[in-house]
């Protein structure tokens, strides 16, 4: 029984990014909640079942390299995102100035803890400077935009929630830490340690928002 539910953690992950990338596409906040009940599952699976490691790796590929092409996106624009300046103008509005400053930290966060899950290097590092990017992002963008709206806070809910997890868990088998033999090097009390430095680094970073620009009408 536990055998099968670990043989559709993988699957469920796919569709549910799948069908997320539909919702961004479409508007379509059915789309979204779907996407979201998907996500959800699967990762409760993982956490609570664990996962061979095709299906680990699956979701360390899943979850980084999107990380990781949404911080490309505030970065260089790609993926249709606005580019820096775009993205910094937006932090400014945010109340975190200068902006272009501000939005470089993030978008590169966003990149370097991506890839570092994507490909499995230095244990919690990647996962916790993640978790502190969502930090931000729940609190100063998402928080009190609903659940699935648009822009409320199921995203930086679920990439933080699977980011603390993976830091627990550590990246399996199939990954450079387990290649570089680093792998057991990674103590519950240094992880830890570094999940409580990345949401004080959040919280410091918001600590240094100022009152947020108006929109022009």
């Amino acid at each position: 029984m536990t055998s099968g539910r670990r043989d559709i953690t993988l699957p469920l992950f796919v569709v549910g990014i799948a069908l997320f990338v539909v919702a961004v596409v479409t508007g379509s906040n059915v789309a979204y909640g779907v996407a979201d009940i998907l996500i959800g599952v699967s990762i409760g699976l993982y956490a609570r079942h664990g996962a061979p490691p095709q299906a680990s790796n699956g979701q360390l590929y899943l979850i980084g390299l999107v990380m990781a092409a949404h911080g490309a996106s505030k970065l260089w624009g790609w993926f249709g995102g606005y580019g820096l300046r775009g993205t910094g103008q937006f932090f400014e509005q945010a109340g975190f100035r200068p902006g272009v400053a501000f939005a470089a930290a993030a978008s590169v966060s966003e990149i370097v803890s991506g890839l570092l899950v994507a490909v499995g290097l230095l244990g919690p590092i990647g996962p916790a400077l993640m978790v502190s990017v969502m930090v931000v992002a729940a609190i100063t963008v998402h928080l009190g935009q609903g659940l699935l709206a648009p822009k409320g806070l199921e995203m930086p809910l679920l990439y933080g929630a699977a980011a603390f997890g993976l830091a627990l868990t550590g990246f399996g088998e199939y990954s450079l830490d387990a290649l570089l033999g680093v792998a057991g090097r990674w103590s519950t009390g240094f992880t830890w340690i570094v999940l409580t430095l990345g949401v004080v680094g959040a919280f410091a970073n918001i600590a240094l928002r100022r009152r947020p620009t108006p929109v022009s009408a």
